[in-house]
This record gives structure tokens, C-alpha cells and sequence, in this order.
């Protein structure tokens, strides 16, 4: 025997039955009368959230109240009924330790009369009853399951970010949902900037020889040099020294509109200096760039599901602070230099030119 039948076979005069085709659930049966439907919910957390600060407040009943605290990796099971019963819960979010957050959720489920049943849930900053704005950037998700039915058990998950540990996976992450002129989904607030120089490399001079001997025993050797040296914008993550993804808007922006720096795939400088050649020696130029670096945890929200990207770093050549780079040039003794491999065993002497 259906429920619906079990109902109407109580004999209550003031029933009426409503059929409701929904999304939820077609050709539903809800009963309106003297007789209450009930939402069975409950709420679990996974190992990396818990929840604080619990409130509750339905237009019906309460019967088993939902509690204010969720400690991580459990869950609580609650009930209200009515004739359209309907719940809302709203939580502070604290991590797996119980260090509470800036974040909070807020939540709604209700079970019409008409219609399928209506849920919803999101991530705020700030607490949503005093101001608190909502975000789809936030380290956490939140998402109903189990949601059909005229006396429903939904279950409200609320999860933490998965940490990311393939490298595609997080470059397509990345791809997807950092990638629009309004990367919402996404969150690099965390980024730090610092500022540098590049490791010294040599210069490249035309005809591809950028080393100049001076063979005379006595006289000094100076020539003008034209070189020019490209630095390349790079990234890494984690204790990966290079990583294979195309910088995403969101770190573009992110350098431009917090930092005031502009990334850019590479740059090349070119110049003509003087080189002074002491006798029986080799001489030539080394150079590093002036770069900076963002750095941090960059954090992804589908909606459903977030993830992390822990330390990840863009470095880029920081074109407009080029007068901070450095040129230096070297001497090494002949006898001390090992040629193929460009190498000074000893002697070397350096002479900053700018």
C-alpha cells in the first residue's frame, strides 16, 4: 500500500491529496491537511571542516533540533515537519581542529506543497544574518544530496577543500575555472609578493660567441659589445621546480590590481657595453634580470566541490623595474679556464658595470 493510501485509510475527513510533478520527484503525492509531512535531514562534515554557532528556524515544528555544534568528520541528524515543512540552518565554519574561520553557511530546504522540493546552500564571509557577503570562492563547498521524496532524508555535506597533488589535474583546475575575465571560482588572496633578481646568466652577443680572449701577454684588451638577454616568465608549485600551465587570469589580475605588477611571458633587454680584457685572460658578460614572484595557496570552487593548490609561484621578469637588474663582468685567468664547458676554476675576478 502506498503512503498516500495508508494516510487516507485513517479515515480523516479534511485530507486532500495534490499530485506535484517537480524536478525532485514527478508524480509526487503530497498530502496537505491534517496531516504534517516531515524533512529527516542531517548534516555531515569531512575531516577537514566542522561547524560552530549553529542556529535553526523553520515556520513549522522542530522535532529533533539540529545541533549547534558538527565536530569534523560527523554528522547530526535532525527533523521538522509540518503541512509545507521547510528549514534554515546557518553555521560558522571552522577548520578540522575547530579554528574558526572568516567563512559561514547558510542553508535552506523546504518541501512545498506544489512543486519539487526547494533546497539551497552557500558559502558567505561573514556571518550572513549581520552583512556577511555571499562568495563562490571560498575554501569550502557545501551541496545537497538525497533531496526527492514528500517526506525527504536530505543530507547537507559540507567538505574542505582536496588538496591537489597531480600537477594536470591542477592545471587544468586551473584552466577551467581561473581562466574567465571574472575568475569567481577562484582565490588567490593568499599571494604574497616578493621581489629579486634572476640567477646570473651570460649574455648572448651575435654570432653566438660571448666570450672574448685576450691572448696578449701584456696589453689590456677592451672591446664594445653588443648583447641583448631574454628572461622567461616560469612557474612551480610545491617542491616542483617548474610546472607546466598557462598563468590564469586570476593570477594576472591578482599581480596587477593587489601588487601593481604585471606578469608577462618574457623580456628581453639589449644594450652595447664596453669589456675590459686584462692580459691572458678571458673576459665577458653575465647579467640577472630583476623578477618577482606571487606565491601561494590558490584555492578552486566548482560549486560542489572546492580544491587547493598549495604554494604555488609565478615568477615573472619585472620589465619596469629593469634599472634594478645588474650587469657584472668577468675575468678569469687563461691558464685557469676550461673552455667547452665555460668554466673558472679560479681567479675569477667580477666587476659590476650596472
Amino acid at each position: 500500500m502506498s503512503a498516500l493510501a495508508a494516510l487516507l485509510c485513517l479515515g480523516a475527513t479534511s485530507t486532500t491529496a495534490v499530485a506535484a510533478p517537480s524536478p525532485e520527484g514527478a508524480g509526487e503525492v503530497k498530502v496537505q491537511g491534517d496531516y504534517n509531512l516531515d524533512i529527516f535531514g542531517t548534516t555531515q562534515t569531512d575531516s577537514g571542516v566542522s561547524l560552530r554557532e549553529g542556529s535553526v528556524s523553520t515556520s513549522y515544528n522542530i522535532v529533533d533540533r539540529p545541533a549547534t555544534s558538527v565536530p569534523s568528520g560527523s554528522s547530526d541528524a535532525w527533523n521538522v515537519d509540518g503541512a509545507e515543512p521547510d528549514v534554515r540552518l546557518r553555521y560558522h565554519i571552522a577548520d578540522g581542529k575547530g579554528q574558526l574561520s572568516d567563512f559561514w553557511l547558510a542553508a535552506n530546504f523546504s518541501v512545498p506543497l506544489v512543486g519539487g522540493n526547494e533546497k539551497g546552500c552557500a558559502i558567505y564571509k561573514g556571518d550572513p544574518s549581520s552583512g556577511g557577503k555571499k562568495v563562490a570562492n571560498s575554501p569550502y563547498s557545501c551541496q545537497w544530496t538525497n533531496t526527492s521524496g514528500y517526506n525527504p532524508h536530505p543530507i547537507l555535506k559540507v567538505s574542505s577543500p582536496i588538496e591537489v597533488t597531480d600537477l594536470s589535474q591542477g592545471a587544468a583546475l586551473l584552466s577551467k575555472y581561473c581562466n574567465s575575465s571574472t575568475p569567481k571560482a577562484c582565490d588567490f588572496s593568499s599571494a604574497k609578493l616578493s621581489s629579486g633578481l634572476a640567477n646570473a646568466k651570460v649574455v648572448t652577443v651575435p654570432g653566438g660567441n660571448s666570450f672574448f680572449q685576450n691572448n696578449s701577454p701584456n696589453n689590456n684588451f677592451d672591446t664594445a659589445v653588443t648583447w641583448s638577454q631574454t628572461t622567461s616568465q616560469s612557474t612551480s608549485v610545491g617542491a616542483e621546480l617548474s610546472w607546466e600551465v598557462t598563468v590564469p587570469e586570476l593570477v594576472k589580475q591578482t599581480a596587477k590590481l593587489t601588487f601593481n605588477r604585471t606578469l608577462v611571458d618574457s623580456f628581453t633587454a639589449a644594450a652595447t657595453n664596453t669589456l675590459h680584457v686584462s692580459p691572458r685572460h678571458v673576459g665577458w658578460f653575465e647579467r640577472r634580470q630583476a623578477i618577482f614572484t606571487l606565491s601561494g595557496d590558490i584555492y578552486v570552487n566548482s560549486g560542489s566541490q572546492s580544491w587547493v593548490v598549495r604554494n604555488a609561484s609565478f615568477t615573472s621578469p619585472d620589465s619596469p623595474n629593469d634599472g634594478q637588474s645588474i650587469l657584472v663582468a668577468q675575468d678569469c685567468p687563461l691558464e685557469n679556464w676550461t673552455q667547452g664547458t665555460n668554466i673558472c676554476t679560479t681567479g675569477l675576478r667580477s666587476h659590476l658595470v650596472r
